[in-house]
């Protein structure tokens, strides 16, 4: 109802609820906005007839046709009751709510291309401190500091604490001389040894994770076979069913038509005795006036 429209709306302008992370957080926001729809319908209903009972699904699932509304300009034809007041409320309501719709897709695109980003860096960060383990100098221009990086973490800045860039090459400091078993500006096998393993416990990392992406879209694929396998059963049932109903329908025919034609019949009949009752009628006149 449109009321119910107005009062959605002014919900999740108050509460926000898509301002969440995605999952369980965002179900749990959409959840409360509905407990809290019901509360504050509650509080101002005219009684049973006004409640307002709905899931936070279904809360989310009309904000979204509200929203495609507002941009196809068609919100002040969907309210068909109401003040003008409370229309011209609710319009000014949808117009800041589908700005602040835009600015979480922005926001979320925004947030998805620097995860990528970061993904990238490290993965080539990784690699360049893996030829510096092996190689023992690179080139001071041409390696990457994760710990420089947007977004890096604690552990990452920790990580790279002990790392100096000097004279072209990759030494360490004074910090770290518990790590080195000599002097010179080579790093000891042991370094190269520690650096190699978190080298390869990245690489493991990675693979794992393109593994368990690989079974994601195993499984999506998987269902969406399932679901085409279920729709041409659902079809076929479809078809057979409406096979059926056209049997039943020329069954049904042959038998009408079988009705019609004794029905004829029987009429015909009828009119034959009485045609002969009549001749006979006739007859009987005719010798009487003799």
């Amino acid at each position: 109802m449109p009321w119910q429209d107005r009062l959605l709306a002014q919900e999740v302008y108050k509460l926000q609820p898509f301002d969440n992370e995605h999952g369980k957080a965002t179900q749990e926001a959409w959840s409360n906005l509905a407990q809290q729809l019901a509360k504050d319908n509650e509080q101002t209903g005219d009684g049973a007839s006004s409640k307002i009972e709905r899931t936070g699904e279904a809360c989310k699932a009309r904000f979204l046709k509200l929203l495609d509304f507002q941009c196809k300009e068609e919100t002040a034809s969907k309210q068909k009751t109401g003040t003008d007041e409370e229309v011209t409320s609710h319009i000014q309501v949808m117009t800041e709510l589908l700005q602040l719709w835009d600015n979480h897709l922005v926001a979320k695109q925004s947030k998805k291309m620097q995860e990528k980003q970061k993904i990238s860096w490290e993965t080539k960060a990784s690699l360049e401190l893996r030829d510096a383990a092996m190689k023992g100098c690179v080139s001071r221009d041409s390696l990457m500091d994760i710990a420089e990086l947007p977004g890096a973490s604690v552990r990452e800045k920790q990580g790279q604490r002990g790392l100096k860039r000097k004279n072209g090459g990759l030494l360490f400091d004074e910090s770290d001389k518990e790590n080195r078993a000599n002097t010179n500006d080579r790093p000891s096998k042991k370094r190269r040894s520690e650096l190699t393993s978190v080298v390869e416990s990245r690489v493991e990392a990675d693979k794992k994770l393109l593994q368990d992406a690989m079974k994601l879209e195993e499984q999506r694929q998987q269902e969406l076979r399932d679901m085409h396998s279920s729709l041409g059963r659902g079809l076929g049932q479809v078809s057979q069913a409406l096979a059926a109903l056209t049997d039943f329908q020329c069954v049904q025919a042959e038998r009408d038509a079988e009705q019609r034609a004794q029905d004829a019949k029987r009429r015909a009949s009828e009119a034959e005795r009485q045609l002969q009752l009549q001749h006979t009628m006739l007859e009987l006149m005719k010798r009487l006036m003799n």
